[in-house]
Order: structure tokens, then sequence, then C-alpha cells
């Protein structure tokens, strides 16, 4: 889609900058998008974003990482689908080293849910 000339991407690019600048108090006058990293006043602020692999849960450890590469992300939050709660430290260390591999960061662990105190 396109608006007099303005793709949606840019778009929703152009709103989502708009909506953290006013949250921030930030001006938007030199906003150039997300991939801007200007430092002074009316900076854009640069977030990545990243994956839960919630969200490739039908899918093995393998092809979720190369799904996450190939949409372009560089973090994931594995879920216990694809690193199970119960893992020894040498799994843990196994499922690390192919995210790592993957060329992408491993930020977590997704939601944990616990039970009783223990």
């Amino acid at each position: 889609m396109t608006v007099k000339g303005q793709s949606r991407r840019r778009f929703l690019q152009t709103a989502g900058v708009s909506a953290v600048a006013t949250l921030t108090g930030r001006s938007t006058s030199k906003a150039q998008g997300p991939e801007s990293s200007d430092s002074g006043a009316g900076a854009v602020l640069k977030f990545e974003l990243g994956l839960a692999s919630y969200t490739l849960r039908e899918f093995d450890l393998a092809e979720a990482l190369i799904m996450t590469k190939r949409v372009g992300l560089k973090y994931i939050a594995l879920k216990d689908f694809h690193l199970p709660m119960d893992s020894t430290p040498e799994q843990i260390s196994e499922v690390a080293e192919k995210v790592k591999e993957a060329g992408l960061e491993l930020y977590g662990g997704g939601v944990i849910y616990m039970r009783d105190e223990d």
C-alpha cells in the first residue's frame, strides 16, 4: 500500500518513531526512522527487536533459528519448546552454542511460570 508515495513500511516506521518521541518528549524534526542513531536533540531512540521462540513452537530449534535469521532478527528468547526447563547445564550450553553459531544472540528464557515457591 502506498499513500502519496509513502510505503506502508515507511508509514509504520514514522508512526512508531513519532510515538516513541512523544512518550520521551523528544522532537521528531530530525527523525529519519528506526535506523537513525544521532545522539543530539531530536535523535531517534534505537531499539532492537527480538523473537520469543514460542512464536515458532511448531518447529524444531534448528528451523526456529533459521526462520528467526531469515526475517532479519538478531535476538531470540527460547521457550521450553526449544530449551526444556529441566535441561542439564551441558544441554543448555549446547543450545546456547547453536544459537551463537546461527548468528543470533540468546537474550532470555521466555515466560517462566512458577507453580509453587520451590
